[in-house]
């Protein structure tokens, strides 16, 4: 299972994202090979609407209607596992930022999943607390 952030769907759905052709390939081959699994909790989903819309972020920003349109079409997808974080993980996120403010030492499985040539290096997208060039993939929630 690969958990996908808000980086991965803006480098998806934004044309002008850096790694878009790519990333929109190698995804739709994945799933139409049938053994992929996403994760997705509804918290990515928001910050996709709200980033995508922005028009500081992008020259063609989404519209509202797009926005709601593709983050529906990740929540309901067949090949999307809807993740909903209970009160332990909040905690724990919230422990992870106290820590210097340092992003979560998340575990490094996205290489396994997705060539390095895939990941998005867009400077204008931003996760969580920080920028970052990449997703993180997950094993459990």
């Amino acid at each position: 299972m690969i958990g996908l952030d808000t980086t991965v769907l803006l480098t998806h759905e934004i044309k002008e994202a850096a790694g878009h052709e790519s990333l929109r390939t190698y995804i739709a081959t994945a799933c139409r090979s049938g053994n992929i699994l996403f994760a997705i909790c509804p918290q990515v989903l928001q910050e996709f609407v709200h980033v995508a819309t922005d028009p500081r972020r992008f020259k063609v920003p989404l519209t509202m209607d797009q926005a709601l349109e593709r983050s529906r079409f990740w929540w309901e997808s067949a090949e999307v596992v809807q993740c909903h974080p209970g009160g332990h993980a909040w905690e724990q996120a919230w422990n992870w930022m106290e820590l210097d403010g340092k992003i979560p030492p998340w575990p490094q499985t996205h290489s396994r999943y997705l060539p390095r040539r895939h990941l998005p290096r867009a400077r204008h997208q931003s996760v969580g607390h920080r920028e970052h060039n990449g997703f993180r993939g997950v094993r459990n929630f």
